[in-house]
């Protein structure tokens, strides 16, 4: 049907072929270089009823129960519902491996600093529990909000 639509078109509107040549002189020129379009697959793309021809059309094209805006609409909610359901899943999964991360981080720190007070840097070592301590206190707040 849109290759029926596309040639259909083509034939009829010059104006639209001459603006597409035009853009596909200068696209290269563009910085960065833009992609050479080609008329079949622009037409591809567009949605059916931005089209005006089908709005004229004698198979009352856009009284389709796929061309409904309300159905569009709910379509369009539904597969945002759908994949937002595999993105909890992906959500879920990453706040499993943020909360190991943290708990590697500490304890990681928390040992650091024991191997400095048993090497005698207790200055050091105090000044890695100051940055602990702080990092301990959002760590808190991330793991009280997860």
């Amino acid at each position: 049907m849109h290759k029926y639509i596309s040639k259909a078109t083509v034939q009829r509107s010059s104006a639209i072929c001459m603006a597409l040549d035009r853009y596909n002189k200068l696209a290269p020129l563009q910085v960065p270089p833009q992609p050479i379009l080609e008329y079949t697959k622009v037409v591809w793309y567009a949605a059916l009823g931005e089209f005006t021809l089908l709005k004229h059309s004698h198979h009352d094209l856009l009284m389709k129960p796929w061309a409904i805006p309300e159905n569009c609409k709910m379509s369009a909610k539904f597969f945002k519902v759908l994949h937002l359901h595999e993105e909890i899943t992906r959500l879920n999964i990453e706040i499993g491996r943020l909360h190991a991360w943290m708990e590697f981080g500490e304890k990681s720190m928390v040992s650091a600093i024991a191997a400095l007070n048993n090497k005698a840097l207790p200055i050091l070592a105090s000044e890695l529990q100051r940055q602990y301590a702080a990092w301990h206190h959002v760590n808190n707040i991330h793991c009280t909000h997860l």
